[in-house]
């Protein structure tokens, strides 16, 4: 799963945009997935919150989203990998 992330500030631009900086792209890599429980397959999706919690099986990934596909995946084995700027 690869997520584009940033930090948006209170001020905006010449066009009324808020500003943002610190883009990255967190890649969640997962191995020996158990289960994958997705609301539609609208994607991309945009995330409201995101949680990861360590399970019996390995690692449960949960997201709701204001935008798109909501879900739930299980693997046995996550790998967190923080790239800076903006997604390919």
């Amino acid at each position: 799963m690869r997520i584009h992330g940033w930090v948006t500030h209170p001020e905006t631009d010449e066009q009324g945009y808020f500003r943002r900086s610190d883009d990255c792209v967190v890649r969640l890599q997962l191995s020996d997935i158990v289960t994958v429980e997705l609301t539609s397959s609208d994607l991309p999706a945009i995330i409201f919150s995101l949680e990861m919690e360590a399970v019996a099986d390995g690692w449960s990934i949960t997201w709701d989203s204001s935008y798109g596909c909501e879900g739930r995946v299980v693997a046995g084995a996550l790998r967190l990998v923080v790239e800076p700027g903006l997604p390919d």
